[in-house]
């Protein structure tokens, strides 16, 4: 995979995908969601993504990484009795993000002749959010801040080198959104 300098790769390729999901706690005081759908949840992703990226000299990567909250969400869905739409055609699982951290550093990187290599994760921040539009009760709503996975700069310079692995872990507090299709 070779990345350009005018739009991030899209890294989907995942070695391992890990994932805890809970409901957030409430402050001292503070009073409970009125129903399930304002109820916050801190979602945690974390694993590390394929990004095979071989033989590149003097480059500075942007990749974006794209891990899928469904699995949580349904897990959630199912532990906590999360009522779903009722015309259940094909379901689209969404994490609406309030507050997030990143974190992405170098998994593993293979170097041929040993020579001079230079390799860094430089900086990571939220790729662009979603915004989706919801149909409800004749007013249409649109919500923003859908999780969409993560941005990483790095930086290869190295040419008989590849850039195998970055491992991340991913922190976020939002809400489930479920939207039938």
């Amino acid at each position: 995979m070779e990345p350009t300098s005018s739009a991030p790769a899209v890294i989907n390729s995942f070695g391992t995908q890990n994932y805890l999901i809970t409901p957030a706690a409430l402050a001292f005081k503070e009073k409970p969601p009125s129903d399930i759908g304002n109820q916050k949840w801190q979602l945690i992703l974390s694993g590390n993504v394929v990004t095979n990226i071989v033989e590149i000299d003097g480059l500075n990567a942007q990749m974006q990484i794209q891990p899928d909250p469904t699995a949580a969400i349904k897990s959630a869905v199912s532990a906590y009795s999360i009522p779903e739409p009722s015309n259940r055609g094909y379901l689209h699982y969404y994490f609406q993000v309030e507050q997030y951290t990143f974190y992405a550093r170098l998994g593993s990187i293979f170097d041929k002749d040993h020579g001079y290599a230079e390799f860094g994760i430089n900086s990571w921040q939220p790729a662009p959010y979603l915004q989706i539009t919801l149909p409800a009760n004749k007013n249409i709503q649109t919500l923003g801040n859908i999780f969409q996975g993560f941005l990483i700069n790095a930086t290869i310079k190295d040419k008989d080198a590849e850039l195998y692995k970055v491992t991340y872990q991913i922190n976020l507090l939002g809400k489930i959104i479920i939207v039938p299709s």
